[in-house]
């Protein structure tokens, strides 16, 4: 069950989306302006890198992270092996490419054209690709993977660190890496496939499938008129992909509430074809600031990683506030915790399918309903156990928790429902939930710790209580490490 709800989550926080306003940032262009510094040469150089990233169907956010680890942006950079410009291309490379690697369009050219090549023999497998644009395709095709070059390795994974920055810092991982392009040669496929079944029909030159009136549903282009593939086109690709390679049986997309009608058409079209797997779209309400203050000045937006960043200063300031005393690398880590784990909880603690509206008061609260509140119960109760520990108890499972208070009672019958509500947002797709439950267990437990005295009780009590407080510490650090938030021993 567990591995389930990880998936879930992983999925929830992984969607593109979210935190943006009216509109979304170009998140690679702002990448790009952020590493070079020049604002007008970071504008030139980003619309080389889309161009040909485009022409040659590689990923943005691959190329740029390729050029972050080869040459840190540096234009002009030489290698001591005489590697040239941004994409470091070798005067062979670039004369078997075709391409002048002085001459900065050329060399991003040259270097998209030549990475595209390695996933192109490589299936399209990112970490082997990368292996063949630093090793040579000759070492990987040697070894049939990633060559034992600690060089290379270490540059696959500077690579891959920098191709996935904002998903590492929100303790977000993927086994596998398939962008769009890995999909374009599949399509033709489908779409035969959709004709000799006869769900495809050609309308005025487009090929269109058509769906019941019962069904309700606009008919879905999967090939234009001038033989150019749609988005639905390729989604269906991607599921035939992963039912023959995954064997999967269950699918979840995540995305805002305004591709619903596109998800009902794919996910129909897929049916008809008679793939037996369920597919779930999950949809969220739009996410805002009431006061805007993230806003860049090229639009009405708000960025993932500024707004981690805002999160961390001002949870910092707040940390400073209460705990003076403490290091500063300490005050850094907790206010890092503290701060991403509170945009996090926002998000999850609500109801997904309504407009959220984040207020950083509110946030960033250590009452109500926040990840705060949560993190400083748990903190509270291990610098309890930590009195207990000194006094050389040991909380076996042998002690019997004593319920005769009602309160006492109330918190250990609590706990016995967390199996519940985490399966019940697992079925659901309800990550608030689990968030709706922690968040009454840190309330029981408050009470419980008001009501209760732990410590200069007599050792029967001492031990009962203990350890119910470290069986509730045990479910609020299951429950959020569920939500993909990090607990801290102290605060």
């Amino acid at each position: 069950m567990k591995k389930n709800i990880l998936l879930l989550f992983l999925l929830l926080l992984s969607s593109k989306p979210i935190f943006s306003k009216e509109n979304f940032v170009n998140k690679v262009k702002e990448y790009v302006i952020e590493n070079v510094g020049d604002f007008e040469l970071a504008n030139e150089l980003y619309g080389y890198i889309k161009y040909y990233a485009k022409e040659y169907g590689v990923e943005e956010e691959l190329v740029v992270s390729v050029i972050k680890v080869e040459s840190n942006y540096d234009v002009v950079a030489v290698s001591p092996v005489g590697a040239i410009g941004l994409m470091q291309l070798m005067p062979k490379t670039a004369e078997y490419l075709g391409v002048e690697a002085e001459y900065i369009p050329e060399n991003i050219k040259g270097g998209v054209k030549y990475l595209k090549e390695c996933l192109s023999k490589n299936g399209e497998d990112i970490a082997l690709a990368l292996a063949a644009y630093n090793a040579g395709l000759g070492a990987v095709k040697k070894y049939s993977s990633i060559p034992p070059y600690r060089e290379t390795q270490k540059y696959i994974e500077k690579v891959l660190k920098e191709y996935n920055k904002l998903y590492e810092r929100l303790d977000v991982h993927f086994d596998t890496y398939y962008g769009e392009s890995f999909y374009n040669d599949m399509m033709a496929d489908v779409v035969k496939e959709l004709e000799e079944k006869k769900l495809a029909v050609d309308d005025d030159g487009a090929k269109v499938v058509f769906f019941d009136e019962k069904d309700n549903l606009f008919p879905c282009i999967v090939q234009k008129k001038d033989g150019a593939y749609l988005y639905s086109t390729s989604d269906i690709a991607t599921v035939k992909f992963r039912k023959d390679n995954y064997d999967v049986n269950k699918m979840i997309y995540l995305t805002d509430a305004r591709q619903q009608d596109h998800f009902k058409q794919f996910f129909k079209i897929t049916d008809m074809l008679g793939w037996n797997i369920e597919k779930y779209h999950i949809w969220f309400g739009i996410i805002r600031f009431a006061d805007g203050i993230l806003s860049t000045r090229k639009g009405n937006v708000i960025k993932l990683e500024e707004l981690l960043d805002e999160a961390h200063s001002r949870a910092y300031d707040v940390v400073n506030e209460k705990n003076p005393n403490l290091s500063e690398e300490e005050k850094q880590n907790i206010a890092e915790v503290v701060g991403v784990s509170s945009v996090k909880y926002a998000d999850l603690s609500q109801n997904k399918q309504s407009d959220i509206i984040f207020e950083w008061d509110k946030m960033l609260s250590f009452e109500g309903n926040t990840a705060p509140y949560l993190l400083y119960t748990y903190a509270r109760i291990q610098s309890i156990l930590r009195k207990v520990a000194e006094q050389n108890i040991n909380l076996n499972e042998n002690i019997e928790i004593k319920t005769e208070n009602k309160i006492e009672k109330s918190l250990a019958t609590y706990l016995l429902a967390f199996p519940i509500s985490a399966l019940k947002a697992a079925e659901t797709f309800k990550p608030n939930l689990i968030a709706d439950y922690l968040y009454e267990l840190s309330k029981k437990l408050n009470s419980f710790y008001n009501n209760c005295p732990i410590l200069n009780q007599d050792i029967e009590t001492l031990k009962s209580r203990s350890l119910l407080i470290k069986k509730t510490g045990e479910v609020l650090k299951d429950g959020l490490g569920l939500l993909g938030i990090p607990v801290l021993n102290k605060m």
